[in-house]
C-alpha cells in the first residue's frame, strides 16, 4: 500500500523592497546600475595605470643594463675595478636605481655602490645561481609587509668571444609606482563617491519628473473616478509611454461618463414606467367595477405602452452592461 505524501505549499515569495515607492526602486536600480559601471571603469583604469607603469620600469630597467652590460665589458675583462666602482656609483645616484653590482664569472662582487656589499659573496653566487642557463632574470624584491618593494634584474656579461665573463645586477625602486597606483586608487574612489552621489540626485530628479509627478496625477485622477467623478482630465506633457496612458485614460474617462449617463438615464426611466404601470394597475383594480369598458381598454393600452418601455429600456440595459465585458471567458 502506498502512502500518499502530502506535499506542503510553499507560501509564495515576496518580491524585494515591495514596501517603496515606485520612484525608489527605479533610483534604486539606476544608482547601482552606476554605481557597477564606475566600478568597472575604476578597475580598469586602475589595472591599465599599473600595467602600463610595470611596462615601463622593465622597458628603462633592460635598457640600463643593456647599457652596462656594452660599458662594464672591457674593464671587467682588464680588471679595471676601479672604473667599474665608479660607473656603480654613477649608476645608484639615479633615483631609479637603489643598487648596482657588477660581479666576475665566478659570482663574486668586483664593483657595488655600497662598499659593505662587496664582503658578502653569498649574495653574488645567489645571482650567479639565478641566471644558470638564462640570457637574463627578473625577480620582485619582497618588503617585510610582504608587498613588492623593488625589482632586481641580472644579466651576464660577455666579451667579444661571446664568453660569460661577469654579471650585472640592478635593483630598481618601485616605491614611485606604488605611490603613484595609491594615488590612482585615490583618486578613483573619490572621483566613485562623487559619481555615485551625484548620479542618485539627477536619477531622483530625472525620475521625480519624468515618472512621480504623471504617475501621481494618474492616481488621482483614477481615484476620483473611483467615486463616480468623470470629470477629471490629465494633462498631457509628453508623447512618450506615460502620455499615451495619458491619453488613453482621458479617452476611457470620458466614455464612461457617457455610459454612467446613460445608464443611469435607463434606470430613472425605467423607474418612471414601473412606477405608472404599478399605478395603473391599482386604478383599474380599484375601479375595475365604476369604469366603462372604453376606459379600461384606454389603461390597459397604457399599461401595455409602458411595459413595451421597460422591455426596450431592459435591452439597452443589456446592451450597455456587454460593452463592460464582465463576463469570465477563463
Amino acid at each position: 500500500m502506498k502512502i500518499k505524501k502530502n506535499n506542503k505549499t510553499r507560501p509564495p515569495k515576496k518580491p524585494l523592497f515591495t514596501g517603496f515607492s515606485l520612484t525608489f526602486r527605479l533610483s534604486l536600480g539606476i544608482t547601482l546600475l552606476i554605481t557597477f559601471l564606475m566600478a568597472a571603469v575604476g578597475f580598469a583604469t586602475f589595472m591599465r595605470d599599473r600595467s602600463a607603469f610595470m611596462e615601463e620600469t622593465y622597458s628603462r630597467g633592460w635598457s640600463t643594463v643593456s647599457s652596462v652590460q656594452t660599458l662594464a665589458a672591457l674593464p671587467l675583462k682588464h680588471e679595471n675595478y676601479r672604473l667599474l666602482n665608479e660607473l656603480t656609483e654613477n649608476l645608484a645616484q639615479d633615483p631609479f636605481i637603489n643598487q648596482a653590482a657588477i660581479l666576475d664569472a665566478t659570482g663574486n662582487f668586483v664593483a657595488h655602490n655600497n662598499p659593505q656589499i662587496l664582503s658578502r659573496p653569498e649574495e653574488g653566487q645567489s645571482i650567479k645561481e639565478a641566471l644558470s642557463g638564462k640570457e637574463k632574470h627578473a625577480n620582485y624584491v619582497i618588503g617585510s609587509d610582504g608587498t613588492a618593494t623593488a625589482l632586481s634584474f641580472s644579466a651576464p656579461i660577455k666579451d667579444d668571444n661571446n664568453k660569460v665573463s661577469g654579471f650585472v645586477n640592478l635593483t630598481v625602486d618601485l616605491s614611485w609606482v606604488q605611490a603613484h597606483l595609491q594615488e590612482t586608487i585615490r583618486n578613483i574612489l573619490f572621483n566613485f563617491v562623487l559619481a555615485v552621489i551625484a548620479g542618485m540626485i539627477l536619477t531622483r530628479l530625472i525620475i521625480l519628473r519624468s515618472v512621480h509627478r504623471p504617475v501621481q496625477t494618474l492616481v488621482k485622477a483614477t481615484e476620483k473616478v473611483s467615486t463616480g467623478d468623470f470629470s477629471e482630465q490629465v494633462q498631457i506633457t509628453t508623447r512618450d509611454e506615460l502620455g499615451r496612458l495619458g491619453n488613453a485614460f482621458n479617452t476611457m474617462n470620458e466614455q464612461l461618463g457617457v455610459l454612467f449617463l446613460s445608464l443611469r438615464n435607463t434606470v430613472s426611466e425605467m423607474g418612471h414606467a414601473s412606477s405608472l404601470i404599478v399605478q395603473r394597475s391599482e386604478q383599474s383594480q380599484d375601479q375595475e367595477q365604476e369604469v366603462d369598458e372604453t376606459r379600461q381598454r384606454e389603461i390597459m393600452k397604457e399599461i401595455n405602452s409602458s411595459a413595451r418601455r421597460l422591455t426596450r429600456m431592459s435591452d439597452k440595459l443589456n446592451s450597455l452592461a456587454l460593452q463592460f465585458k464582465t463576463e469570465n471567458t477563463d
